[in-house]
């Protein structure tokens, strides 16, 4: 089976350290959309941060 990866992934700008205001003013996308993606890219991030 072939995975095709979409073309714009919507938590490389946060990654990038683009805003979720920033990414709304580019993109015109609903604003409630990238605060989740924001949540879940900064939830990422504390996982990869945290020892076990």
């Amino acid at each position: 089976m072939n995975y095709i990866q979409p073309a714009y992934h919507p938590a490389v700008p946060r990654r990038a350290g683009f805003s979720a205001e920033n990414i709304f003013n580019l993109t015109k996308t609903d604003r409630w959309f990238f605060v989740q993606i924001k949540e879940i890219v900064d939830f990422e991030e504390e996982l990869a941060t945290t020892k076990n």
